[in-house]
């Protein structure tokens, strides 16, 4: 793993004073966003074709890899921009086992075939950090009521920003949520 510091794009999801920096661009306000660390677990060269690199990057949470292509331009004393962006996995989702939105408009056997390919509700959230509710909990959070978590937010090691998906006494997820450190909510 290398550990380098990377701005994100200022059409991004990230937040400065509670708004998203894309919303703030596309209203004309072009914000300067703070550098963060981030991880690059693996990067292969696959290919060097005249003006065109293709590689392989594997990398942490909060990567972005058009920023990366760009800052690979720079290092090479170029300009650049990525072309084709293929994500091959997400968290425990891998792209070869993936169903086209083709296999899945098939019917009757065709579809049958396909059906054990499917991932249960708990297999899909099977990667997210999970924190049981008890009781009235998830009813009341269901009904969008906010659910004090201090002692178990305390307890996790959970930074802002973290989805978890939150486990009932019955043991099957009820929904995927963020976590506010600073006001011990979700």
């Amino acid at each position: 793993d290398k550990e380098t510091l990377q701005t994100p794009p200022t059409y991004s999801a990230k937040k400065v004073d509670g708004k998203r920096s894309s919303d703030s661009a596309r209203e004309g306000t072009i914000i300067t966003l703070k550098s963060v660390p981030v991880f690059i677990k693996e990067f292969k060269c696959i290919k060097i074709q005249k003006d065109e690199i293709h590689f392989e990057c594997t990398g942490s949470k909060g990567l972005y890899i058009r920023v990366l292509a760009e800052d690979l331009a720079k290092k090479l004393e170029t300009v650049g921009h990525l072309i084709k962006l293929t994500r091959t996995a997400v968290g425990d989702f891998q792209l070869e086992n993936a169903i086209s939105l083709d296999e899945l408009n098939k019917t009757g056997s065709e579809l049958n075939d396909k059906k054990n390919s499917f991932l249960s509700i708990q297999e899909a959230v099977n990667f997210i950090p999970k924190i049981e509710l008890h009781g009235l909990e998830p009813k009341e959070l269901k009904n969008g009521k906010l659910i004090n978590i201090q002692a178990r937010l305390l307890n996790s090691g959970l930074q802002s920003g973290t989805y978890c998906t939150w486990d009932t006494d019955e043991q099957r997820p009820c929904g995927l949520f963020q976590v506010n450190k600073e006001e011990n909510t979700i």
